[in-house]
């Protein structure tokens, strides 16, 4: 029995009771009581039948005067693209949580009231499973997606993306795609595999690159039948048991979720349904449009509201405030600045405890969507900002295995609740970096106990520019010479040269730092300088390097070495070896200035030098067996000893 049989029957009882009740008390005896009572019941009896056989109207739309109805029964999905601004796209079914979905990039879409044009690749996703679907199918064993659309054009394939409440590329719940100039649908039953495959596809030809109603409904028998524009155009026997539906699916329209099968064209209408619709109710669907009524009593759009008080700014360090927080530059940066999407923490292959983050940060749109992921918390909740786990963990007002990271009074977690408190809006692209630049990019301290800050800039793929130094994360390879805090101030210790190592999001800069010291060397070294060959005749240029280096840090350099010495030094270095008895003689009698550099060249090609660098290679990469072939290799050629290399 439907709902309106049990209102009518509940009314009439209701009348019943009511009439008895104020109907006077000694009148219950009078001997036309039951003629009054018999006539109320006969007067109501014809209500009923009225109710009984009348339709409660569902979405109503007016075409030639006549009022059609959308169906409602069943409804799981609405999206009627009425939103002409923001970054969603509000679920309007008014069933369950909405499932709402977020656009990926916002300058690939263009809006209007009704419609929504996808100009360029993108995505619009949902950030949580569409578990109310899948279950809601899986218990019924029917479905029905209708999507109300326009390609671009009649030449996209792979299938491209329409529809889509899968995993990848190749594991679906189902797909409405397009496969060149025809609507191809996967649909995942115990007689398909984990892609849906085989499909059910309209003849060719049947794709227009105009305004198109595409249906397809499943019976619990397993009876499939593909419409377009109200009429039937393909059907197929498929299995019957949707028991392999996956909960953990998310939903999307305008391509797949690993963003390599774009669709282009006008979405106008998507509804889908967990029952069959029968041929009738698709047709009358057709004939109704893409207009919803209107209705908002019945399209109750029960998502958050968008945030209509101005946040607060953020004072950051060093002087600068934030007031719009952006996910990619700034979001992703504290991520990495902490260390969240390190390989030891969220960053692993695993993710860690409910969170999978990219390595360092380089993929920030599924970082998006792990975080907003509702299945698991969410890490952020725009509803409850205080209760979210990405404000909670690092300040371990919960658990957090990761220690504390920071507190609830500092910046970082102030600029995280403005972003949630905002929503957690993400525009996707919007960080795209094309430089980052550091300020100072050397320094060379006087003494230590000096200190200087570090600036860091980056320029974005949008044209701005900005100071985002808070966000980087700041690691000096020698703390003997100099140390640096989180915030990029460097401080000189003792005399000597170290780099600072920058890091914002996936990008990585370096500045140095010289650390004089407190005593001048010699002014002979000076002159160097100026005319090397007082000091090192036939000087290379690497040695004017080096001496341009100790000047900055104050350094006097060594004696220049005796001809033995640089023999030796040069043997080891190069083939990893003392020279013979009789190699030294022979180089200490030579009385050419150029010796040097001749015995440098000699060295290069002996086949020892090849042989010892090939094994510290095969040294690094553990590899013992390339490492025994190189030796045993170099003995029979050179009938000389390399074991000990």
């Amino acid at each position: 029995m439907k709902l309106r049989h049990f209102f009518a029957v509940f009314l009439v009882i209701g009348l019943f009771l009511v009439g008895w009740f104020f109907h006077p008390l000694e009148s219950q005896h009078d001997s036309d009581f039951a003629e009054r009572i018999s006539g109320l019941l006969s007067e109501k009896l014809e209500t009923v039948k009225v109710l009984m056989t009348t339709s409660v109207p569902t979405l109503p739309v007016e075409e030639g005067g006549k009022k059609l109805q959308r169906v409602s029964e069943g409804l799981q999905l609405l999206y009627d693209f009425r939103e002409t601004s923001g970054p969603k796209i509000r679920d309007r079914s008014g069933v369950g949580q909405p499932l709402d979905l977020t656009i990926g990039h916002a300058s690939a879409v263009e809006r209007s009231n009704g419609s929504l044009i996808v100009k360029s690749p993108t995505i619009l996703v949902s950030a949580k499973p569409a578990s109310k679907l899948t279950d809601a199918v899986r218990q019924s064993g029917e479905f029905t997606l209708e999507a109300w659309i326009k390609p671009q054009k009649d030449s996209q394939s792979g299938p491209a993306r329409i529809v889509t409440l899968s995993k990848d590329s190749s594991q679906r719940n189902f797909t409405l795609g397009q496969d060149g100039n025809r609507y191809d649908v996967r649909f995942l039953t115990n007689s398909t595999d984990r892609n849906g495959s085989p499909s059910v596809a309209t003849p060719r030809g049947q794709l227009k690159t105009e305004l198109t109603q595409v249906v397809y409904s499943r019976k619990r028998s397993g009876e499939t039948v593909l419409y377009v524009d109200g009429k039937q155009q393909a059907e197929r026997k498929t299995g019957e048991s949707l028991k392999s539906w996956d909960s953990s699916h998310r939903f999307a329209l305008a391509n797949e979720l690993t963003n390599d099968r774009a669709w282009l064209g006008e979405f106008h209408l998507v509804a889908v349904y967990s029952r069959a619709l029968s041929a009738e109710e698709i047709h009358q669907n057709f004939k109704a449009g893409t207009d919803p009524g209107g209705s908002d009593e019945l399209l109750v759009d029960s998502s958050p509201p968008e945030p209509k008080i101005k946040l607060p700014a953020v004072q950051l360090p060093g002087g600068n405030s934030l007031t719009n927080v952006d996910f990619e530059r700034h979001v992703m940066g504290i991520l990495t600045r902490q260390g969240c999407n390190t390989g030891s923490c969220h960053g692993s292959l695993q993710g860690d405890s409910d969170l999978e983050l990219s390595l360092f940060g380089h993929a920030p749109e599924p970082d998006y969507y792990s975080i907003v992921d509702e299945s698991f918390g969410p890490f952020a909740n725009p509803l409850a900002p205080e209760k979210s786990a990405l404000l909670r963990k690092p300040t371990l007002l919960s658990r957090h295995k990761g220690g504390e990271h920071f507190s609830q009074r500092s910046w970082q977690y102030k600029v995280l609740k403005n972003w949630i408190q905002g929503g957690a809006v993400y525009s996707s692209g919007s960080g795209d970096v094309i430089g980052v630049e550091i300020t100072p990019p050397l320094h060379r301290f006087s003494r230590p106990g000096k200190t200087v800050r570090l600036k860091v800039e980056a320029t974005f793929a949008d044209g701005t520019r900005e100071d985002v130094t808070p966000f980087c994360k700041f690691e000096i390879e020698d703390d003997f010479v100099a140390v640096v805090s989180e915030d990029g101030q460097v401080r000189a210790k003792h005399p000597g040269d170290t780099a600072i190592v920058v890091s914002y999001r996936d990008e990585v800069v370096a500045s140095r730092a010289l650390v004089a010291t407190p005593v001048g060397y010699l002014e002979e070294a000076k002159k160097w300088l100026r005319n090397p060959g007082t000091l090192l005749p036939n000087a290379h240029y690497i040695d004017r390097e080096i001496m341009t280096k100790l000047d900055a840090l104050n350094i006097e350099p060594s004696e220049p070495a005796s001809d033995g010495e640089f023999l030796r030094r040069v043997y080891i270095d190069t083939i990893g070896r003392l020279p013979s008895p009789d190699e030294t003689r022979d180089f200490l009698a030579d009385n050419n200035p150029d010796k040097r550099s001749k015995q440098i060249d000699e060295l290069l090609r002996h086949p020892l030098h090849a042989a010892l660098w090939a094994r510290l290679e095969a040294s690094e990469a553990q590899n013992s067996n390339l490492q025994a072939i190189l030796r045993s290799s170099l003995e029979r050629s050179t009938h000389l000893p390399v074991a000990s290399l």
